[in-house]
């Protein structure tokens, strides 16, 4: 909920978002300049589905409604 209201609240505020998989579970990063918050883990073999929606809207998605910096390219 707290990654959320910053992203809806702030738009021009600039974040990194990571994944890690451990444990067949997958876990999300949000780092701005004021900290990092990490999701709940996310079990992948119960939740196969949920876990192609996030790599798919991730690598898929238009960056600026993503919210990610524009200037960088991968």
């Amino acid at each position: 909920t707290k990654g959320y209201l910053m992203m809806r609240e702030q738009p021009w505020r600039r974040f990194v978002l990571l994944f890690s998989i451990a444990n067949f579970k997958l876990h999300a990063h949000y780092l701005d300049r004021s900290g990092m918050i990490i999701s709940a883990p996310m079990p992948i073999g119960r939740h196969a589905v949920c876990f192609a929606n996030v790599l798919n809207t991730m690598t898929l998605g238009n960056h600026s409604a993503l919210g990610l910096d524009p200037t960088i390219h991968v």
